[in-house]
Order: C-alpha cells, then structure tokens, then sequence
C-alpha cells in the first residue's frame, strides 16, 4: 500500500497477515506494527492510505473492523447485577 503524507511521500508500505513486513523511509519504523496501528496513526496525521490490491483492501477493512469493535467494547458500560 501507500502512504503519503504532507510533508513526504509517497512511501510503499508492504502488509502480510495484518502486519507491516516492510517499509520504505521515512516509516521504516512501522515493520512489525499491527496494521491496526498503521491506520491509527495515519487517521491521526491526516495521512491517506491508499490500498494497490484487493488482498491490502480486505486486510485494511479487517484492521478497522477489529479497531471499531475494540473501541466499542472498551465504551460500553460493565452490566449491573439486579
């Protein structure tokens, strides 16, 4: 996939089972991150991600849907005992 931020890219980010395997500079750091934590970080920049192949499309998709559940499961209140 791609990266571009404002001040760089565009930068090729490799993704393999959800999981960065490999990074062009100037985020080379991301090899090994959780693609969760890619997206995260990309959505915090205001970066845009753009997927080159079904297989990194369905992978970003798995990786939102797994942040939003997460995010949801931490927001709902515990249930009470009656």
């Amino acid at each position: 996939m791609e990266i571009c931020g404002r001040d760089f890219g565009p930068v090729i980010v490799k993704v393999r089972g959800g999981v960065v395997v490999a990074a062009d500079r100037p985020v080379g750091y991301m090899k090994n991150w959780p693609l969760q934590r890619v997206l995260a970080l990309a959505n915090r920049w205001h970066w845009r991600v753009t997927a080159f192949s079904d297989d990194e499309r369905a992978q970003i998709d798995a990786a939102l849907a797994e942040a939003k559940a997460r995010q949801q499961a931490t927001t709902e209140p515990a249930p009470t005992a009656a």
